[in-house]
């Protein structure tokens, strides 16, 4: 056993040496002694209800085939490492096992773009083409796939192409390919300020959050209606009619065609 001889050797010349768990299982075996230590490092059976929970209803899987699951997220660095393996074994699947991918949801930013856009590729079809250049644009090229204006500048091409119409969360958007520029990665002197600003407002945030909680909370709290009342802005109905030229009734003043 390589590992072990080596290991060994390293006792031998009294350098500084750290076994990990699995060489040192290892060794064990190797020498006879795995026995000697009977369920030393067996780990205790998954526990219903706390390591997993069972359905109500069997969840569906092809009849007679052995179903795998890859649960993913395209931002995951992971599963980006892991989809090259993942995806070499796909090509070569035995005849009784069925294979797809779920990708996962934990709030809406920014899994339910990423998921969406998913499923739009596997009901395309292109799911073998473009899955891989998807983890590619994020991990390598390092854009930014997370809103619904993102993945309509990921499908631009050519400099001057338009997207067509995207809804977001501010409205309609139309995006135009000016160009493209490498992805860069700022220094962490360069992301200071940004960083201790969003922490600042991270924390800000928090303690107004926390504060105007217990207020809430607090059962002694009353409302100063008069307060809020003397807050709100009155306006003079009559007077913004005048102003703008209506007539009492409500209806703008006639005006006599030009002629």
């Amino acid at each position: 056993m390589p590992r072990c001889a080596a290991a060994t050797r390293r006792v031998t010349e009294a350098a500084p040496m750290r076994l990990t768990r699995r060489d040192f299982s290892s060794c064990l075996i190797g020498a006879g002694l795995g026995s000697a230590l009977p369920g030393a490092f067996a780990q205790a059976a998954p526990t219903e209800g706390v390591h997993y929970v069972r359905l109500a209803e069997p969840a569906p899987a092809p009849a007679g085939k052995i179903e795998v699951i890859e649960f993913f997220w395209y931002e995951c660095p992971h599963c980006n490492a892991f989809e090259p393996a993942l995806e070499a074994w796909t090509r070569r699947l035995p005849d009784d096992v069925a294979f797809r991918r779920v990708p996962v949801w934990f709030r809406e930013e920014p899994f339910g773009a990423q998921q969406r856009l998913f499923y739009t590729l596997d009901a395309l079809g292109l799911v073998p083409t473009l899955h891989r250049k998807v983890f590619e644009t994020i991990h390598v090229e390092r854009t930014r796939l997370r809103t619904a204006e993102d993945m309509a500048a990921f499908a631009l091409k050519n400099t001057g192409d338009v997207s067509e119409p995207v809804q977001s969360q501010f409205g309609w958007h139309v995006i135009r390919l000016d160009g493209r520029r490498p992805a860069t990665i700022r220094t962490f002197d360069e992301a200071r300020e940004t960083i201790m600003a969003e922490l600042r407002k991270r924390y800000i945030d928090e303690k107004r959050e926390q504060a105007v909680a217990a207020i809430r909370r607090d059962p002694k709290t009353q409302v100063n209606r008069e307060a809020v009342d003397a807050l709100t802005p009155r306006v003079d109905v009559e007077a913004a009619k005048r102003a703008l030229g209506m007539t009492p009734g409500g209806a703008a003043p006639a005006t006599a065609a030009p002629k």
